[in-house]
This record gives structure tokens, sequence and C-alpha cells, in this order.
């Protein structure tokens, strides 16, 4: 899913997807195989005859929208972060959250694997120690 433009005012500050740069997010597909199968139905599987063999290829794999949800991680020019939470499923908002350079951070190397901008750039205030 594409990134959407949204934005919304918290505790005074605009936060725009607009005018900041998106450093992170969770979209990407997953490897697609195929696989060929052989299945012989069994009384109450389908609308097909009990003991039908079917033959075909079956699809495995997704594009990665995590259960019709993406996430992305922004930078605004001012060094805030905030995540977007884009959602396909009915009933269900858009969000976009203020973070703490912890939590961006946290999110940056541990949960969005795509990295659009380096992490010199992207999180340039973000102390990582040695173990």
């Amino acid at each position: 899913m594409d990134p959407i433009s949204i934005v919304k005012i918290i505790g005074n500050l605009r936060y725009s997807t607009d005018k900041a740069i998106l450093i992170a997010n969770d979209v990407y597909s997953e490897e697609v195989s195929t696989m060929n199968f052989t299945e012989t139905l069994v009384p109450g599987d389908s609308v097909l005859p009990p003991h039908t063999t079917i033959t075909g290829i079956e699809v495995v794999g997704t594009v990665y929208e995590r259960n019709g949800k993406n996430r992305f991680l922004y930078r605004t020019e001012k060094g805030r972060y905030f995540l977007v939470t884009q959602t396909q499923a009915k009933g269900a908002a858009n969000t976009l959250e203020p973070l703490t350079l912890e939590v961006a951070g946290r999110l940056y190397y541990e949960e969005l694997p795509i990295h659009p901008v380096e992490p010199e750039l992207a999180l340039p205030d973000y102390m990582i120690e040695d173990a």
C-alpha cells in the first residue's frame, strides 16, 4: 500500500506527511511461490460431489500488507518523529501518532525493515551502544 497524505494537529504541533521525510516502513513483497496439488474431497468439504479429485496450481505468498495494515515512520524538519498506520479494514481509521526518539529508533531498527533513508540521516541523535 502506498503512503497517504495526512495532517494532524496534536499538542499545538502540526504533523504532516507532506512536510516530513519517510524514513522507514513495512511495505514489501514476500516471496511468492507456486505448488502443484491434487486433492480428493471428502463429504462436506465442497459443493462438489464427495471424492471428486481436483488438480491445479496454488499460489503461495502474499503482498506484505500486514492484515490490511502498513506502518510508515516519518521525521519532521524539526527532528520530531511520528508513525502513520494505514488500514484497509472496514470501520477502522488510519492513525497518526507522535513518537519519542527512543520509540522511533526501536521501530526503525527492530520492526520496520524498509529504510529509504540511511540511519545517520533518519535518526541523527539516536545513540546505539555496544552490548
